[in-house]
């Protein structure tokens, strides 16, 4: 007696719109989002061309002490903004590769926009 053909398991694509499925890189740009998030400085979104763009990876390097993790940590909150305060209502990710996450002054920044009344 034969036993029967063991089928191959379907393959299915990235860009595959089935509910199944893993969210297709494309999700990553929602159409919904600006095509750059705002540094909150206008002499700043003039140096990276109008702001840090959506939807994607951004390496951000410097010298020691330059203000790297600032702007890091300000985009962070800036981010979840409401719309209409001239945030994007989204969330990021930030990877930090440092001994320790700076916490402290991720509050301290969160905190100036809660005393603004933007969050």
């Amino acid at each position: 007696m034969r036993s029967p053909r063991r089928q191959k398991p379907k393959q299915e694509s990235l860009n595959s719109t089935s509910p199944s499925s893993p969210l297709p890189w494309t999700a990553l740009s929602s159409p919904s989002l600006p095509s750059k998030c705002s540094l909150g400085c206008p002499v700043l979104d003039s140096v990276v061309q109008g702001g840090i763009p959506c939807g994607s990876i951004t390496e951000i390097v410097g010298e020691c002490a330059s203000g790297k993790t600032q702007i890091c940590l300000q985009l962070l909150v800036s981010v979840q903004i409401a719309p209409c305060n001239g945030g994007l209502g989204a969330s990021s990710v930030y990877i930090f590769t440092e001994s320790y996450f700076p916490s402290r002054r991720l509050q301290q920044i969160a905190k100036g926009f809660t005393g603004a009344g933007m969050i």
